[in-house]
């Protein structure tokens, strides 16, 4: 993608600012753009394509050709003999009947752009493939959405008045752009009018054209509003109609459709072909969450066989007299005595009334239907009694204090070992008495019991911190029979 600098009309009171926002709106535009999603390729787009190569390869060869011909009707002008003019016409005459051969294979090619090449041999395409196609794209396939040069900032120089349409389209095909992004801005009072046209090359065929209003000192906004509207046509994304069967019929009463977390009004949405994310939930049954890329087809019909949710009722119940507020997947537990648990595992979160908080994970193991018979089990929740985080804060604290004492230790180590090394050495070879041999044998005893001494600290710190860090994990609860 990118984008050419927007036409600024005329403004009584803001021409500069107007001019700038003529130059900022568009590389707004491909900053919300770029990276949001990938251009589905269709039939016609991918024609334009391999025809605009066609005709580009057609040009260059019949270049070829009038340069060959040119060269054959010379021969007979030139200075050799006549074995050699011979020699050199039939070598031309070949070259010639070699491009007119590569321009009808070229007509031939164009007259079915999304055909297959019959030139090229099976040996070599690739592992697995059987034909090969005339373009490297198939209806379909999708491109990703990139700015020119990977820069936003940077402009495509506009049409020059003396340029014709056939020019400018090679100058945009040879840049490597496959959509460019053109408009016009206009103020009125502080508010910015902009339309803002997208035209997709080869081709140059307008795809889409928006307009809308916002104000002369928020541009991103308006940037925003001008790239959603924008979107679908630079995705090429066509509207698809979803039809829902939800199984059982119980279940379809009281089922709720979801898409993109939006809930849909009936069993039928018209949306927009892509990606989206659908979410099922009926009382009584287990939710259902999938995402799909639909497109390819006009309407879809999705078939969903929803599941009873199976639950059994546990009592909750804190190991302190510490009253407070249960919470189950972070929803509130209005009757700890007989909370609903779904079959599978449940974030539980207890809040005590001084404002501690414990959580711990239920694990259903004993599926029942909600119809059926449930039976009651009492399940102990830990209550935390004081300020966890403070405590392990604390610890965190202690066991750093314990490890730069112990830092501080090793100069004293490794200088007293050293020292009744050398000390001792120096008495071997009668350099010096002994009874400095002896002093510094008891320095280094010293500093090793120390630093032994410190570290056995450091290590018991260590381990008090992971036990206090440890014990805000969740404790796991099993419900079984």
């Amino acid at each position: 993608m990118a984008a050419v600098p927007f036409t600024a009309g005329t403004s009584v009171d803001s021409q500069e600012a107007l001019e700038l926002a003529a130059e900022t709106l568009p590389r707004l535009l491909l900053d919300y753009l770029e990276g949001s999603g990938n251009r589905v390729m269709e039939d016609d787009e991918i024609k334009n394509r391999v025809l605009f190569s066609l005709m580009t390869e057609r040009q260059e060869l019949f270049s070829q050709l009038s340069s060959e011909l040119r060269n054959r009707d010379a021969i007979m002008f030139n200075s050799s003999t006549s074995i050699e003019k011979r020699k050199q016409k039939k070598e031309s005459v070949a070259r010639i009947e070699e491009l007119q051969k590569k321009i009808r294979t070229n007509l031939a090619k164009a007259t079915d752009p999304l055909g297959i090449d019959e030139t090229v041999k099976k040996k070599d395409l690739p592992v697995g493939q059987k034909v090969a196609y005339i373009s490297p794209l198939r209806p379909g396939d999708k491109l990703s959405l990139v700015t020119w040069r990977n820069d936003s900032s940077l402009f495509f120089d506009k049409k020059n008045e003396d340029e014709t349409e056939f020019d400018y389209e090679q100058r945009v095909v040879n840049a490597g752009i496959s959509a460019l992004i053109s408009g016009s801005v206009s103020e009125r009072a502080g508010f910015l009018r902009a339309t803002v046209s997208l035209s997709v090359y080869p081709g140059g065929e307008i795809a889409a054209t928006v307009s809308d209003v916002g104000s002369l000192s928020d541009l991103p906004s308006l940037a925003e509003l001008l790239g959603q509207a924008l979107y679908p046509a630079v995705i090429n994304s066509k509207p698809v109609r979803l039809r829902f069967e939800i199984n059982p019929p119980e279940a379809a009463k009281v089922a709720k459709i979801y898409v993109d977390g939006i809930s849909m009004i009936s069993d039928d949405q018209d949306l927009q072909s892509g990606v989206h994310d659908i979410t099922i939930d009926a009382a009584g049954f287990k939710s259902k969450e999938f995402s799909y890329d639909f497109y390819g087809e006009e309407e879809f019909l999705v078939r969903v066989t929803m599941r009873e949710d199976e639950r059994m009722k546990v009592f909750l119940d804190s190991t302190t007299t510490s009253s407070g507020q249960f919470y189950l997947n972070a929803i509130p537990v209005e009757n700890a005595a007989e909370a609903s648990l779904s079959y599978g595992t449940a974030i539980g979160e207890f809040e005590s009334v001084e404002g501690y908080n414990d959580y711990f994970l239920l694990e259903n193991n004993n599926p029942q239907r909600m119809q059926g018979p449930f039976q009651l089990q009492k399940i102990n929740v830990r209550a935390s009694t004081s300020d966890i985080s403070a405590e392990i804060e604390k610890s965190r604290k202690t066991m750093y204090n314990s490890y730069a004492a112990l830092m501080l230790s090793m100069p004293l180590l490794f200088f007293s070992n050293g020292t009744q090394i050398a000390a001792q050495n120096a008495y071997l070879y009668g350099m010096s008495d002994v009874k400095r041999s002896q002093k510094w044998m008891q320095v280094r005893q010293f500093s090793n019991a120390l630093s032994i001494t410190l570290g056995l600290n450091f290590a018991f710190q260590l381990g008090r911190y992971l036990l206090k860090a440890n014990s805000i994990l969740p404790q796991e609860i099993v419900v079984s029979e």
